[in-house]
């Protein structure tokens, strides 16, 4: 059978693994600045009193403080950094290949529509041809030999039209003519066309019938 259509799908098969080596590179770079501002006051008092001997009254005291600070800052701070590396891995190898999802034939029309397009784009002479013990169908060239009208061919072509209408199979031509006369009549007239009795009967409604007797059947040829 005639291949139609075939579908693929392509597909990947691991067949093994190579060593790779994987290298990394990174660089980091960082910048802080900072500013730093600190006031701070305080206040602080005292009082007190003492009484030392041989006086006459107590001694008293009091103190009242203050003070106040200020402090600024700032700092800038730049850091750099670069990191490599180098690992080793198993990297796969794939195999790619094409594999047959759905094959579709041709069907006997379809074929019967591809021979009739070759037969038809045929040129005149041309012809297909299969030979004993070779498969294949060739094209073959016909060599044409026209007959020319000659006495000998008319006399030869009149012979074999006498010695088939000597069958039995077959009738003259006035016979023919005879017979299809009468059967006209028969219908012109309404009655029914009576055929002979040896080859068909009439049954009570009307209607030929072939005979139950099949011995003057012709044997099948094929």
């Amino acid at each position: 059978m005639k291949i139609k259509e075939i579908l693929t799908s392509r597909k990947q098969l691991i067949v093994g693994y190579r060593k790779e080596w994987l290298k990394s590179k990174s660089n980091t770079n960082t910048r802080s600045t900072a500013n730093v501002e600190q006031n701070s006051t305080g206040y602080n008092q005292s009082s007190g009193q003492s009484d030392p001997p041989g006086t006459r009254g107590p001694t008293k005291s009091k103190n009242d403080g203050r003070n106040s600070s200020t402090s600024r800052g700032h700092t800038n701070a730049d850091s750099s950094g670069s990191t490599r590396g180098r690992s080793q891995a198993n990297v796969p190898i794939h195999d790619t290949f094409d594999e047959i999802s759905n094959k579709t034939y041709e069907s006997f029309d379809e074929q019967m529509l591809h021979w009739g397009q070759s037969i038809r784009k045929l040129k005149t002479g041309e012809a297909f041809g299969m030979f004993a013990g070779d498969p294949n169908v060739h094209t073959v060239k016909v060599d044409y030999l026209p007959l020319y009208e000659s006495p000998e061919l008319r006399e030869a072509v009149d012979s074999l039209i006498e010695k088939n209408f000597e069958s039995e199979y077959f009738i003259s031509a006035s016979e023919a003519d005879r017979e299809a006369e009468l059967y006209r009549q028969q219908l012109l007239q309404g009655k029914p066309i009576l055929l002979p009795s040896k080859d068909y009967t009439i049954s009570p409604d009307g209607t030929a019938k072939e005979p139950d007797d099949k011995s003057n059947e012709l044997p099948d040829p094929f």
